[in-house]
């Protein structure tokens, strides 16, 4: 049988509303500070969990938070939402994820999540578009940039259009932009076009989109017998895939072909050659999301438009003579580079 206030107060030797006051933290608690750390230690020792049903049909908050995704998340995304769940932990807080397909699907979860009286939500690089009015909870808007105007992005254009900066210097012109869907990385797509565009120099630029598209092989190897010199990569698996098919058609990255990719996953830095790429911090994206959300519980109207820095991280990927040191994949290395 779970312990319940009336143990704690027995064992601690106090009243149970003394025991309530401190485990619900009342600003009107009475009790010394030696009491209080005497009850903590016991609730503690006695593994003491609130019980959730009672504190819903007092009218409490249930202390949870649901963060709804998409069906497809990236292992970037993916360590930012066990990030995530590490600093609510810090703030005793409850949250789980909820995947939905569509708009709708969206909809039917959030109502059916309503009824367990849910404090807050996080909709988490949601890749479809939806209606944010149907939320009437304190909420935070996690990317996509160019849907529904987000409170968190990250510099998604600012770094596309550095790489393809990197790579005029290396002297390339002939670019393709390689990437799953275009839709899912305009913001990314734009960045490029841009520099390309406003280089002053005679460039060309395609496009080549593998998802559900049979021919992308023949038509990379087309591309490149036909004087492109540069792929740039919209993450750093498909980078990571795509030097393995230059390889193996015995074309050499980056001497005759130069490649990038984005995200900054770790691996990045074991394959041949390592690659070129930008780093973004999932703890900074974590970070940022569970304090607005904290502001937005207290305040719901809090505003935010807050932009995580991406960082460029330089591999030989894009023809940069780099000193590697010695390093070694181990099984619990983080996912992400981290940083100098």
């Amino acid at each position: 049988m779970s312990p319940t206030m009336k143990d704690i107060a027995r064992a601690a030797g106090v009243s149970q509303p003394a025991v309530s006051a401190v485990l619900n933290n009342r600003s009107n608690c009475r009790v010394s500070a030696e009491t209080r750390s005497r009850i903590l230690r016991i609730a503690s020792e006695l593994n003491y969990r609130p019980n959730l049903a009672a504190r819903l049909l007092k009218g409490k908050k249930s202390n949870t938070v649901a963060i709804f995704t998409g069906r497809n998340i990236s292992a970037l995304q993916y360590e930012a939402l066990k990030h995530i769940t590490y600093r609510f932990q810090e703030h005793k807080l409850n949250c789980f994820t909820v995947p939905a397909r569509d708009n709708e699907d969206l909809r039917e979860r959030y109502q059916e999540l309503l009824a367990r009286s849910i404090d807050a939500l996080i909709c988490f690089y949601i890749d479809f578009d939806f209606d944010r009015a149907m939320f009437k909870l304190p909420q935070v808007h996690v990317g996509v940039e160019v849907r529904n105007t987000p409170d968190i992005i990250e510099g998604l254009c600012e770094s596309c259009g550095f790489l393809a900066s990197h790579l005029l210097e290396h002297g390339h012109t002939n670019f393709v932009f390689l990437t799953d869907k275009l839709a899912s990385n305009s913001t990314k797509y734009a960045g490029v076009r841009d520099v390309l565009s406003n280089s002053g120099k005679t460039v060309s630029l395609e496009v080549l989109e593998f998802f559900h598209n049979e021919t992308i092989v023949p038509e990379i190897l087309e591309a490149v017998q036909s004087g492109v010199t540069a792929f740039i990569c919209t993450n750093d698996y498909i980078a990571s895939r795509l030097c393995k098919l230059l390889q193996n058609h015995n074309i050499k990255v980056p001497e005759e072909i130069a490649v990038t990719g984005f995200d900054g996953m770790a691996f990045a830095e074991y394959t041949t050659p390592t690659i070129t790429t930008v780093r973004i911090s999932p703890e900074e994206i974590a970070d940022a999301t569970v304090e607005l959300l904290l502001a937005r519980m207290k305040n719901p109207s809090f505003p935010a438009s807050i932009k995580i820095p991406v960082r460029f991280h330089c591999g030989e990927s894009c023809g940069c003579k780099i000193e590697q040191e010695d390093k070694f994949f181990y099984e619990t290395m983080p996912a992400v580079i981290t940083p100098l």
